[in-house]
């Protein structure tokens, strides 16, 4: 019983050492690595950037209310609406309410909640 399984720790030690040989290996089994992308070819799954942010509009704009403010708009909500560019009463009251909706993760009942308290609080 003793032979047996002495045998059988040796025979798992080898296959381990072979694993490791060829996981070693690997790169030189598998082949050449694939030719890098010439600059000039943009890979097709790239998007455009953002574009960059004028300074001075923001500097003019209209500065935040405080969302808050409304009964059932937290910081994640507040946070997801800012995401979405709503971060003024009347930019809530004017929202699309089902496209917001679905955005944010909020109902299309609560939206229409949130803009009336908006409208109220805006005006």
């Amino acid at each position: 019983m003793k032979r047996l399984a002495k045998t059988g720790g040796i025979l798992i030690v080898m296959v381990a050492a072979a694993i490791g040989v060829l996981w070693l290996l690997k790169d030189r089994i598998s082949g050449p690595a694939p030719a890098p992308v010439a600059p000039d070819e943009a890979p097709g799954f790239r998007v455009a950037p953002h574009p960059p942010i004028d300074v001075t509009a923001t500097a003019t704009s209209t500065p935040p209310d405080d969302l808050a403010d409304i009964k059932g708009i937290g910081p994640v909500f507040r946070a997801r609406l800012a995401d979405e560019g709503i971060t003024t009463f009347a930019g809530l009251a004017a929202g699309e309410s089902a496209r917001l909706a679905d955005a944010i993760g909020a109902s299309e009942a609560q939206l229409a909640d949130w803009a009336s308290q908006a409208t109220e609080l805006a005006g």
